[in-house]
């Protein structure tokens, strides 16, 4: 069951918008609409992102409400399964909902229809519905990062704009969350996942209703040739080259706006430098705007989370930031309380050369370095680019090693060591290994170049190997010259059972939400 959606952009403009979609007749090319659009419920009210699906909000023996709640889905969310049995919960596109009785408790999931064949994704954890906070999906505000440009970064928000919070709302922050959204730059799914996570977790954690307490920020890192950018109260998006790579995962510099005087359409060469905004840079202005003791004085907990290319931005900015110095010296918010948190990512940076091949840790061959000499480069390593020792290719990445002074050891000191809280989690069922939509599972866009394979076959394998790579780093000898005995890794590895490549899924398991809002880790369902 699902209720019919129009988009409110066909109110908004007169373009006609798309009714009930036939399931057995899906076509691929509807997951292509342009990004940020709204959908408006029609028979139940509520807004909800253009890719959702609306659900009635029911209660058992109840008639629905004139309420909706939204279906966000890395599984493809037009015409997901409103579930009946359950006041809250979904399941995907081509899912039934199921209940299940185990040792007398009442075990909601769902269970693919043939029409699924992907052997990986059969069973899955339900859905919760976004409805509290889909309505704020509607404005989308604009961030300043340098004063020189007049582009700003585009962001949901729970509380509103980020800079002109009222000191009331401010200082009933305890937590604070970032969460970057993946590739298709969905960042208004991936703002409504994050903020019903906070509600249940608030809800069945710490036994509280007021949401006020858990700000969640949602960048948006959007591509040139996005049309939909219209801010709150003004101004121009920053935006992105548009290419197979999307740059602003690795720290790349905007493309756009030029200048305050330069147009849309004028060359770089034409219209003087490009603006120095990275997409490393949107986040260390967020993260600054909320350790700002004299605004955000309550906040106890500042987290950010990215999936899949979120999660590739959030490793590499973790590793670069300058803001773990910051809290380490006790200038800002406890270092205990800053984290990381990077899931199911592609690729990773790694720290050493090596890779893990043969069953052992080797530097490549040389035909396989013949065939990728750029495997230890950034973004998937730290060595500079031959024409010199001190040049990586992005900006931001220069002038961080430039503050370390090109030193690797400190750098790798600073990142494993020195009070950094980074947890990498990854679904149980992200095992795919293949990039092509025929084959016999769906990756959901799996990095399949040379650099990427060299680090695993599929994201649950690069995940693992990575995370070894740390504790090899941690003890080779570089690191034991640092003085300490033993040192320990302080970085998390956290694997999310029945769970595949899907943010919401992996933001509102149980390991998921500990791991974001602070609760101690529940024991992992090895099933």
């Amino acid at each position: 069951m699902y209720t019919r959606c129009t988009l409110l952009w066909s109110f908004l403009f007169g373009v006609q918008g798309h009714g009930i979609i036939d399931v057995d007749h899906l076509d691929a090319n509807l997951h292509q609409d342009p990004l940020g659009r709204l959908v408006t419920c029609d028979n139940h009210g509520g807004i909800c992102p253009a890719k959702a699906t609306c659900c009635p909000v029911t209660k058992m023996g109840e008639s629905p409400s004139q309420a909706s709640g939204c279906v966000p889905s890395d599984l493809g969310s037009f015409n997901a399964t409103c579930c009946q049995d359950d006041t809250q919960t979904a399941c995907g596109i081509s899912y039934n909902c199921r209940t299940q009785l185990k040792n007398t408790k009442k075990i909601l999931d769902c269970v693919a229809t043939e029409a699924i064949q992907d052997p990986l994704v059969q069973e899955l954890p339900r859905y919760h519905l976004c409805t509290t906070a889909a309505p704020l999906i509607q404005n989308l505000y604009g961030l300043p990062i340098v004063d020189k440009v007049s582009g700003l970064l585009a962001y949901y928000s729970s509380h509103g704009d980020l800079i002109h919070i009222d000191s009331d709302q401010r200082n009933q922050v305890r937590t604070a969350i970032i969460v970057v959204h993946g590739a298709t730059r969905n960042a208004d799914e991936y703002f409504c996942s994050m903020a019903t996570a906070a509600e249940r977790f608030l809800a069945e954690f710490q036994n509280e209703t007021d949401r006020a307490s858990i700000l969640v920020l949602s960048p948006r890192f959007a591509n040139l040739g996005d049309d939909d950018l219209d801010l709150i109260g003004g101004g121009t998006a920053l935006q992105w080259k548009d290419d197979h790579d999307g740059a602003w995962r690795y720290g790349s510099d905007a493309v756009y706006p030029f200048s305050r005087q330069g147009p849309r359409d004028s060359p770089i060469s034409q219209k003087g430098q490009q603006p120095k905004v990275s997409s490393f840079d949107g986040i260390d202005t967020m993260v600054q705007a909320l350790l700002n003791t004299s605004h955000f004085r309550s906040l106890e907990r500042l987290v950010v989370v990215g999936h899949s290319a979120g999660g590739q931005l959030v490793q590499r900015w973790a590793l670069l930031t300058p803001f773990w110095e910051n809290v380490a010296h006790g200038r800002n918010l406890p270092s205990k309380r800053m984290h990381a948190i990077v899931a199911n990512p592609s690729s990773y940076c790694y720290l050493i050369p090596e890779r893990w091949a043969n069953n052992t840790w080797q530097i490549p061959g040389n035909d396989a370095r013949r065939n990728c000499p750029d495997y230890n480069k950034w973004k998937w390593g730290l060595d500079p680019l031959p024409s010199s020792n001190k040049e990586y290719g992005v900006r931001y990445v220069n002038e961080a090693m430039h503050r370390l002074d090109y030193n690797l050891t400190k750098l790798k000191y600073r990142f494993l060591l020195e009070r950094t809280h980074v947890v990498y989690m990854i679904g149980a069922q992200d095992r795919c290994n293949v990039s092509q939509p025929d084959g016999w599972c769906k990756s959901h866009g799996l990095e399949t170049t040379c650099g990427d394979e060299l680090q695993g076959r599929m994201r649950l394998e690069r995940h693992n190997v990575y995370y070894e790579s740390l504790g090899r780093t941690l003890s080779s000898s570089l690191m034991n010259n640092s003085g300490i005995h033993r040192p320990q890794l302080a970085h998390k590895s956290l694997k999310i059972a029945k769970v595949g490549h899907d943010h919401s899924l992996m933001f509102h398991s149980p390991q998921g939400m500990h791991a974001i809002f602070g609760k101690p880790t529940v024991k992992e369902d090895t099933e």
